[in-house]
Parts: C-alpha cells; structure tokens; sequence
C-alpha cells in the first residue's frame, strides 16, 4: 500500500519531464548523500527523497529569483503537508527545514513556472482493489494533485468497457457497494476549469457467499514441477485452500 502512494505521487507529476539530478550538487546540497536522492524539471520543480533515518535535509541550489510552494509527502498515507506558499530563494538558495520525524519522507519544491499539470486522481480506503464480503462497500475520493484538496465531482460505475453494470452501485459521496461478482471501473468526473476525469478499478468477489472469507493461516512455497530449460516453476500456496 505504501509503494502505491509512491505511484500517485509521481503519476500525479509529469514525472517524463523530471530529470534525475542523483548525488550531483549542483542543484542540491544534502546531508544524507547517501540517501538522499533529487529529481528536477530545470529550477521550476524539485522533487526530494529523503530516506535517512533522522530529520535532517540540506540545501536546493540554482533556483529561481522566484517564489516557490514548498510541500512535505507523506509516503507511508499519501497526505500532504504544507511547509510554505512563500518560499523565496537567497542567492539561489533554500534552507530545508528538518522533515517532520525520522521516517522517510518526499519534499516537493514548485513555482508558477512549474510544469505540473492539474490531475484529477482517485483514492480509496486503504488503498484497497478488492470487495471480497456480500454487499460490502468501498469508500472512494477524488483530488485535484496540484492543490491537494478533495474535489467535487459526479460518480459513475461501468464494467470495465465502459458498458453500464449491475455489480456494483455508487452514490455521490463515492461509496461503492458491491451487488455481484465482476470488475468495474468507477470513474470520477469534475467540471472546473475544464474537464478533469480519473477512474479506478475494483474487483468485486464472492457476493453468492454470505459468510466472510477464511483467514490465511500460513503461506508455503511449493514446487510446481514443469521444469524447462533450467528453470523451476514455484507456487505459492495458502491454507486453508478457500482462502
């Protein structure tokens, strides 16, 4: 769940335009070199990765005689915090504050010039895929990346085709729930300032079994024969077997 953050993060970025700056310091002057990693878009957008286990930064370098936004990403639940609307460069310059505790966290730096695109992008609890309970439901919600605020938008369920779908309904808060077994595709759509749209897919399982599913009890790894060419087939098995 936590790697998915990471892929709303940078999907919600035009991450194509971002280059990979590594441990050089011309942009940037770290503390944690060896665990600290850069990515830019020229001195319009700077993205930092922190991962050292304490709360010191550094020093972005070659910015603009600008002012920036300055943000923390949580990459353990997906939040964002703000640190400043008003980050102006010294010669250049800008202090990192210290992240908000010793876990590892995503610092994005951007100004007006910045080719950040709005980007409608939809969440649900937990980052979940999957109603496996009869008639169980999904909560769901939309964001608009560039300002990191919940967005009014219209909901809609289809199979994933596009073609209407009686497995699931959803209401205008984005509660979806579950009504036969399929995948659909839940979409979100808002209409400001152009048309935004994201959707998400769910796949909705044993909606015939009134009784929740069994709970793993172990997991093995066992060889699944079919050896070819040096290679050896493996499978993952979980008991009980209606797990």
């Amino acid at each position: 769940s936590q790697m998915t953050h990471f892929k709303n993060f940078y999907e919600s970025l035009q991450w194509w335009k971002l280059t990979p700056a590594f441990r050089d310091t011309t942009y940037a002057d770290f503390t944690g070199k060896d665990d600290s990693y850069l990515l830019r878009d020229g001195n319009k957008t700077y993205i930092a990765y922190f991962a050292e286990p304490n709360t010191v930064t550094g020093t972005l370098e070659q910015m603009a005689s600008t002012v920036y936004k300055a943000e923390w990403y949580n990459t353990r639940t997906g939040e964002y915090t703000l640190i400043s609307e008003q980050v102006t460069p010294v010669n250049g310059q800008w202090a990192i504050p210290a992240k908000p505790d010793s876990l590892d966290w995503v610092l994005l730096v951007r100004s007006d010039q910045s080719a950040l695109a709005p980007k409608l992008v939809v969440s649900s609890a937990n980052q979940s895929t999957t109603i496996n309970v009869q008639h169980g439901t999904l909560q769901l919600s939309a964001a608009v990346n560039v300002e990191h605020t919940a967005a009014s938008v219209d909901w809609e369920v289809s199979n994933v085709d596009g073609t209407s779908t009686d497995a699931a309904t959803i209401d205008q808060n984005g509660l979806l729930t579950a009504l036969k077994n399929g995948v659909v595709r839940v979409t979100a759509t808002q209409n400001v300032n152009g048309q935004l749209s994201a959707f998400k897919t769910v796949i909705i399982t044993r909606q015939d079994k009134a009784a929740p599913p069994a709970k793993a009890q172990s997991l093995t790894v066992i060889d699944g024969g079919n050896e070819f060419l040096g290679n050896q087939q493996m499978l993952p098995v979980f008991a009980p077997n209606n797990t």
